[in-house]
């Protein structure tokens, strides 16, 4: 988790910079038993 953290601020500041404007970063964290895999999130997509 603290690399995945290191790694969002890390690609904010890059945008910033490379912008020199407004920037927004968003992440969403949710952790719990009932949201299955990632797999199976986007496994309904791609088989429809």
């Amino acid at each position: 988790m603290e690399r995945l953290f290191i790694l969002a601020r890390q690609a904010h500041e890059t945008v910033v910079k490379e912008s020199g404007g407004r920037v927004f970063t968003y992440m969403k964290i949710v952790t719990a038993p009932d949201l299955g895999t990632s797999a199976e999130k986007v496994d309904k997509y791609r088989n429809g």
